[in-house]
């Protein structure tokens, strides 16, 4: 039997699952289907209001053959439920859109996010047995996997409570969108090279799932998926640094020593620099922006599509 590995935030980071493709967005391109004549619900109305109009983005939730990778042909999928797909809409638009809203330029949202968001029920899992939550498309469409156990997988050997972990589940699925958008940022316009060379020696490549997080902190890198190579790395600190808590980024940066504190707050450096000197996005604002947003969300009615 295939072995599964969560990947779940705990009382450490975890895993990041992600597929990504070195293709540019077309900006101008849209992926929605304006001849789909299905019967509309009430739900495909607030994805019009919510996604399509403002940022033209299509929320696919309805899973179909003729969309599948052929990775995930290979899994019997299932789509994902309604009331979880209302929950999900409502989580990346509050946490996610709304944050990037509020921070960066007008029409930013419209022009660079990727065109297309899917969220399935079930997933597949890459060649170790891990499970994938979620890849990007030509940089066009991003895909989120096991949705319909967001919030209410279980654990073990923890004491957390199903609000502590629906709060995780919502920061590594947050995490999966910056970190997924912010490749389209930088295919867009590249990053100072200074960056790639701060670690040039310690990447992996396809063997990276063999570091443990421990070495990957001391080498300089937030995660061992940094350690795949440099464009991950890069994508990896800035998403990290917008979703952990300062408590969170501390314990990173004690548990990396002085060398490989030094490294990681070289690379944020630059980080922060390209992010608003490219794109005029202060990753500080967002930062406290995405933060405020996953704290309050207890108090948002994720049901609400009025």
């Amino acid at each position: 039997m295939k072995k599964i590995n969560y990947l779940l935030l705990i009382a450490v980071l975890s895993v990041l699952i992600v597929g990504c493709s070195e293709e540019q967005v077309d900006e101008n391109k849209t992926l929605i289907n304006m001849q789909d004549n299905s019967k509309k619900t009430k739900f495909d109305d607030y994805l019009e209001r919510e996604y399509r109009i403002p940022y033209n983005i299509a929320f696919d939730y309805k899973l179909k053959d003729s969309d599948k990778t052929d990775r995930e042909m290979e899994y019997m999928l299932v789509p994902v439920r309604t009331e979880k797909a209302i929950e999900m809409a409502n989580i990346i638009k509050y946490v996610c859109l709304d944050a990037y809203k509020k921070v960066a330029p007008n029409d930013f949202l419209k022009r660079y996010f990727p065109k297309k968001l899917r969220i399935i029920g079930s997933g597949p899992f890459d060649e170790r047995g891990n499970e994938i939550i979620g890849l990007a498309t030509d940089g066009l469409e991003i895909t989120l996997y096991h949705i319909n156990t967001f919030g209410e997988r279980k654990i073990s050997n923890t004491t957390q409570t199903n609000e502590e972990i629906r709060t995780e589940a919502t920061k590594l699925y947050s995490r999966v969108i910056i970190h997924e958008f912010s490749h389209i940022m930088h295919h867009k316009v590249d990053y100072p090279q200074g960056f790639k060379t701060i670690t040039d020696k310690d990447y992996l490549g396809g063997a990276w799932s063999e570091s443990s997080e421990q070495d990957s902190y001391e080498k300089g890198f937030v995660s061992p998926y940094a350690r795949k190579e440099y464009n991950e790395d890069f994508v990896e600190v800035l998403s990290h640094y917008v979703i952990l808590t300062t408590s969170e980024w501390n314990d990173i940066l004690e548990k990396a020593g002085t060398n490989g504190a030094m490294k990681i707050n070289e690379k944020l450096e630059i980080v922060k620099n390209y992010m608003l000197d490219t794109w005029n996005v202060d990753i500080e604002l967002l930062r406290k922006e995405v933060q405020n947003r996953v704290a309050n969300l207890p108090n948002v009615d994720l049901t609400n599509i009025e």
